[in-house]
């Protein structure tokens, strides 16, 4: 008598499934950044950022000289942004997004501002 696995097989795959998703159907998308604003001098810098999500996110800058040393995460984790040097005399602003991914979405942002050389520097 043959024997068909194929009720455990799918019950193991529906059971997995069920069990691998961090975000329950009624839970709303979360996440929540470390700081929402950083002000920097001249000098090029790496700045943690500590996600706390529920959900997979993405992130994004509006500016080349500061960016995300990733693009995207899973739920919870450390990043860092890449400040480089500024040659300008003048302050300099930046706005990094978060964005959680999937139907319900959630915006969080973090204002990097950094200083300009002469602010800093008179030499």
């Amino acid at each position: 008598m043959k024997r068909s696995f194929l009720p455990q097989i799918l019950f193991a795959v529906a059971l997995g499934a069920t069990l691998s998703g961090c975000l329950k159907e009624d839970d709303p998308p979360a996440i929540t950044l470390s700081q929402s604003s950083v002000t920097l001098d001249w000098e090029a810098a790496s700045v943690p950022v500590h996600v706390t999500a529920n959900t997979p996110w993405s992130v994004v800058s509006d500016q080349s000289w500061c960016r995300p040393s990733i693009g995207s995460g899973r739920a919870s984790e450390q990043i860092h942004l890449i400040v480089d040097q500024s040659d300008l005399k003048t302050l300099r602003t930046a706005v990094v997004t978060f964005e959680t991914l999937g139907e319900r979405k959630i915006y969080r942002a973090i204002v990097v501002t950094q200083e300009g050389k002469a602010v800093w520097q008179n030499q």
